[in-house]
């Protein structure tokens, strides 16, 4: 199956994408167009469920290789390592046994837990998922979906980041000033653009800044070009 699978992606990768796609909306995709979305290569830094990294302990580099389940967000306490969690909401999980297999599990920032961090992509990421092609530098950002798109008050925008006000981010020290919408997920822009550098990871972190409140930033996925 691993074989098949192998064959599968050189096949897509091999087919021309259709460069229409965005490439329309020019001034979105400056310096990234469609054939880099659809056939470059990535790393995805994922809490979704069902996923290899997920099941295999590779987005949480556990050492026994095993399953990591993540925290209830409800119960969880200020992480000693400064790390972005993975989190869970008992909300999201299915009443029905059979169904138990697909989760919108996500990486939480709170404001009560100051600044925390996430190094993408990851050690164990770098070792399993390995590059082929040199490091775009593009770091893009993929939120967790709202029910019927309606999120609580408590959850914080994107669009924050762009105002300095509420929602702060940084790669490797450097603010990020601005985002460019992909769908649903948002590709990271600073003072220099949206790339950060020619190297195999990043250090992103975060830090909501709204005192008194319990606000949240929740992330599905990072995804690195």
């Amino acid at each position: 199956l691993e074989r098949l699978e192998s064959r599968d992606a050189r096949t897509f990768r091999q087919k021309p994408a259709d460069s229409k796609v965005w490439d329309e909306d020019g001034a979105v995709f400056s310096g990234m167009d469609s054939a880099m979305v659809l056939r470059g290569e990535s790393i995805c830094h994922t809490a979704l469920l069902p996923s290899r990294s997920r099941m295999e302990g590779i987005t949480t580099e556990n050492e026994s290789g095993e399953f990591d389940k993540g925290v209830n967000q409800y119960l969880m306490e200020t992480p000693e390592d400064g790390l972005v969690p993975v989190a869970f909401d008992m909300n999201d999980r299915q009443r029905c046994q059979q169904l138990e297999v697909d989760h919108k599990d996500f990486f939480l920032v709170r404001e009560q837990d100051g600044w925390v961090s996430a190094i993408v992509p990851n050690n164990k990421e770098l070792e399993v998922y390995r590059r082929s092609t040199p490091v775009e530098g593009i770091i893009v950002l993929c939120l967790k979906i709202c029910p019927f798109n309606k999120c609580p008050d408590a959850y914080i925008s994107i669009d924050e980041v762009t105002r300095g006000t509420k929602l702060f981010i940084t790669v490797d020290g450097k603010p990020v000033t601005n985002v460019q919408k992909l769908d649903s997920c948002h590709i990271l822009e600073g003072e220099n653009g949206i790339r950060w550098g020619n190297k195999d990871q990043f250090v992103l972190q975060f830090r909501i800044k709204d005192p008194g409140t319990l606000n949240v930033f929740k992330i599905s996925s990072f995804v690195v070009f």
